[in-house]
C-alpha cells in the first residue's frame, strides 16, 4: 500500500484529511444500521481489493500514465462525507459541555487543514469576467471560431496546452489535433510515444519544422485552425505554409488553414 498511500497523502496535501476521514468513517459504521454497516464494510473491502492497492496501481501504469490513478480518489466524496459525519456527531452530543469542545475542535480543523488563507500571495476576491468563469481571451477565440464554422460542426485545431481545456469548456465542437499525452511527453510526465510530436513542439516550444513538412503535417492531421502565441511571431512562417491570419486577440493569434 506504500505507493497508493503516498498518492492519497499527496492528493489531500497531508495525512490530516485522511485521518479525519478515517475517524468519521468509523463513526459512520458504528452509527449505521446492521444492514447498512455490512454494505459499508463489504464496499470498503471491494474498494481496497479492486482499486486502492499497489498491484492495481502497477498494472494501470503499464496501460496508461500512472499519474491518472489519482482520479479514482474522486469516487469517494471525502469532503461531503466528513461534513456529514461531523454534523451527525455534533447532533448526537446532547450535552452542551460536550458540544462546545467539539465546535472548538472543528474550528481548529478548519483553520489548520486549509492553508490557503495563510498565504500572503493568495488571490483576492473578484467578480468573474463572464458566466463561463473563463479568461476573456478564451471567449474571444471561441467567438472567432464560431463565426468561422456552423454551430455544432466539429473543427480540428492545433492549440497551446493552456488553451485546450479552457476552449473546449466553452465550445465542445473544438477537437484538439495534438493528443494530451504529447504535451505530457514533452514535459517529461509520460512515457507514451508521440503522435503529433512536430506540431506539439511547434506550438509550445516554437521549434518549427520546414514549411513543406508543416503543410504535410497539417494535411495529414486534417487541421482546420491554429491558435498560436503572439510572442512567437509565427505570422510569416505560417503564411508560408498556406495559413491565413484571421484574428489577433492579444496573447494569441488565430489562423485558418487553407
Amino acid at each position: 500500500m506504500t505507493e497508493t498511500l503516498e498518492i492519497l497523502i499527496k492528493y489531500f496535501q497531508g495525512p490530516q484529511w485522511l485521518i479525519l476521514f478515517g475517524l468519521v468513517y468509523v463513526y459512520t459504521i458504528v452509527k449505521a444500521k446492521k444492514g447498512e454497516r455490512i454494505s459499508l464494510i463489504i464496499g470498503t473491502l471491494l474498494f481496497f481489493l479492486c482499486i486502492y492497492n499497489d498491484f492495481i496501481y502497477g498494472a494501470m501504469s503499464k496501460v496508461v500514465e500512472s499519474e491518472v490513478y489519482y482520479r479514482f480518489i474522486w469516487i469517494i466524496p471525502v469532503t461531503v462525507w466528513i461534513a456529514y459525519g461531523l454534523v451527525g456527531l455534533f447532533l448526537d452530543l446532547k450535552k452542551i459541555w460536550l458540544r462546545v469542545p467539539f465546535v472548538v475542535f472543528a474550528l481548529i480543523c478548519l483553520v489548520s487543514m486549509d492553508h490557503t488563507w495563510l498565504e500572503r500571495d493568495r488571490g483576492t476576491w473578484s467578480r468573474p469576467e463572464n458566466e463561463y468563469l473563463m479568461p476573456g481571451e478564451v471567449l474571444a477565440i471561441s467567438e472567432v471560431l464560431q463565426n468561422e464554422h456552423p454551430w455544432g460542426e466539429k473543427i480540428r485545431c492545433v492549440l497551446p496546452l493552456g488553451m485546450t481545456m479552457q476552449l473546449r469548456c466553452v465550445d465542445a465542437s473544438v477537437e484538439c489535433v495534438i493528443p494530451r499525452r504529447d504535451y505530457l511527453k514533452m514535459s517529461g510526465q509520460s512515457k507514451k510515444p508521440y503522435k503529433q510530436k512536430e506540431l506539439a513542439f511547434m506550438i509550445e516550444k516554437n521549434k518549427r519544422p520546414d514549411k513543406e513538412k508543416l503543410k504535410q503535417l497539417l494535411k495529414e492531421s486534417e487541421t482546420d485552425y491554429i491558435v498560436a502565441y503572439t510572442d512567437y511571431d509565427m505570422e510569416d512562417y505560417l503564411k508560408s505554409a498556406d495559413c491565413e491570419l484571421i484574428e489577433t486577440t492579444g496573447a494569441f493569434e488565430v489562423y485558418r488553414v487553407r
